[in-house]
């Protein structure tokens, strides 16, 4: 997992200047792999792809009480809020909005997410990056 240490903090990929173009991607495999394996190993907490806004690194990775995302399909949470996934600052428990706190990393999720540095997630990732036909005006 390549990324990991980036989506932890807001200053990863160089605090948001140096966003890879496969970034979104990634972090989308990392929270649906440990997610089903957390699920399996009994964990109380699930990991949110949480698109972040401002200045700094847009793309982080949360983790939240299970409880909350119950009844959220599994897709809503790897794609981010700007593809419209779960956001926990509209989509938390009303009171719990605007005041929540990131849930600590129970035994299991540290567990899945200990075997998700073995497997190769990110060879799940295909980018293709194009650029785009334009005319170049020159100046005479």
């Amino acid at each position: 997992m390549k990324y990991w240490g980036e989506f932890q903090t807001k200053f990863g990929f160089d605090d948001g200047g140096a966003v890879p173009p496969d970034a979104w991607a990634c972090r989308a495999a990392y929270v649906r792999w440990i997610n089903c394996r957390a699920r399996e190993l009994g964990s109380d907490v699930r990991l949110v792809a949480y698109d972040r806004g401002g200045v700094h690194n847009c793309y982080l990775i949360l983790c939240v009480p299970a409880s909350w995302v119950k009844s959220v399909p599994d897709c809503e949470l790897w794609i981010g809020s700007w593809r419209s996934g779960w956001d926990p600052n509209t989509k938390a428990p009303r009171e719990l909005r605007g005041a929540w706190e990131e849930a600590p990393t129970d035994s299991a999720m540290a567990l899945a997410i200990a075997e998700a540095f073995e497997q190769d997630l990110d060879a799940e990732v295909e980018t293709k990056v194009t650029l785009r036909r334009r005319k170049a005006k020159v100046k005479k």
